[in-house]
């Protein structure tokens, strides 16, 4: 075989390698500079990330076409799925697709594609997908090149909205989200006491509910808190929305601590239940006061690092003993791994012009709605017992 035949049989096989993998994997590229045209609803950059920009929701070992479908089913929520980045995670994905100039090589990378699709086809690709609200070229967002990973942009096609958010998912689905595990607990350890995250004038964006019609909101809340239905039956409650009629329970969660989008709704107000130290807040007070994605600048008393949302607020109820300061407000910034709580000595109603929305980080702003002079009782009796 001269090397023009040989150049020739390169070019065959380059081209059948390409062809087989588009047969069993319609989101790998062969051209990474282009956006692959093989799924309408999806414009495909191979090897690209985006950088300064922080991710609404993070989900793991999902399909691509699981990230694809949630993407299209969060469209009308608070963050609104504008791109995705699909990490692989595994060596092997995209390793075959890197420039190579010998046969052998080619060769050779046909075991690694065959042992890439047996593990696509058993799911055993431990994947990572990355949400963004906007594009990934929208400054001050870049497109970056890198290894095992791909960025996807909804077209919003026509037809792509039946193709993929209008999927339920299966029973099996269903059950694994319903009990994932996060920081919003069913029952609350020893120690700890129900409360829940009051978020005004928005609704879960969930049809799997248990409906409790002609409830009040001290019913709805006993009810979610100690996790039964209208049957007094057992029902893993993390979450409710209230209005006038009653309200609906829910075994599922809203991001980003949960998987669900919350929808406007100006009628109907959405309950979180998280599990707080007992000692800290006293039964007058229930509920707290959220609004995601709001800030109050220029009144940080104290920052500190927190490993949780939960561990956040906790610190703003225990300033006084912990830092000789009274938190009236907290912050929480859900992507940062340092410095990400901010505990305020002002707040909303003292400061309403430097109330702002926040557009890039994920955040959370909370307050406690009992009065101040009953929390100052509850951390003055626990300074006088420590």
């Amino acid at each position: 075989m001269n090397s023009s035949e040989a150049q020739k049989l390169l070019e065959t096989f380059k081209i059948l390698a390409a062809n087989f993998l588009h047969f069993y994997c319609n989101f790998c590229i062969i051209n990474v500079e282009i956006p692959f045209p093989g799924d309408v609803c999806f414009r495909v950059y191979n090897e690209s990330i985006v950088i300064n920009a922080q991710p609404y929701e993070r989900r793991s070992n999902m399909q691509l076409e699981k990230c694809k479908q949630r993407c299209m089913q969060s469209q009308n929520g608070i963050y609104n799925c504008r791109s995705f980045v699909y990490d692989f995670a595994d060596k092997v994905s995209l390793q075959i697709f890197r420039k190579n100039s010998s046969f052998l090589a080619y060769f050779e990378n046909l075991k690694l594609l065959h042992l890439y699709l047996h593990n696509l086809n058993g799911r055993n690709i431990n994947a990572i997908c990355d949400f963004y609200t906007h594009q990934g070229d929208k400054l001050p967002a870049k497109l970056l090149k890198y290894y095992e990973h791909l960025y996807l942009e909804p077209t919003f096609a026509d037809g792509c909205d039946f193709e993929y958010a209008s999927r339920e998912l299966s029973s099996t689905e269903l059950l694994n989200v319903l009990t994932s595990n996060n920081t919003n607990q069913e029952i609350c350890e020893k120690g700890k006491v129900a409360k829940f995250l009051e978020t005004q004038g928005f609704k879960l964006d969930s049809a799997n509910r248990v409906d409790l019609k002609g409830y009040n909101l001290d019913a709805c809340s006993d009810a979610c808190t100690n996790n039964i239905n209208d049957k007094k039956d057992t029902f893993g409650c993390r979450s409710f929305d209230y209005h006038g009629n009653g309200c609906s329970l829910f075994g599922e969660a809203a991001v980003p601590t949960g998987t669900r989008q919350l929808k406007q709704d100006f009628h109907t107000s959405y309950y979180e239940k998280i599990c707080i130290d007992a000692n800290l807040m006293s039964n007058e007070c229930q509920n707290v006061r959220r609004f995601p994605q709001m800030l109050l600048v220029g009144f940080a008393e104290i920052v500190v690092t927190a490993r949780s949302l939960i561990e956040c607020f906790e610190n703003c109820l225990k300033s006084r003993q912990s830092f000789g300061t009274n938190c009236t407000s907290v912050i929480y910034f859900y992507e940062e791994l340092e410095q990400n709580c901010i505990l305020n000595s002002e707040n909303r109603q003292t400061q309403r012009n430097l109330f702002v929305k926040e557009n890039i980080d994920t955040v959370d702003y909370f307050e406690i709605n009992c009065p101040l002079r009953k929390r100052k009782k509850v951390i003055d009796d626990l300074v006088f017992r420590s």
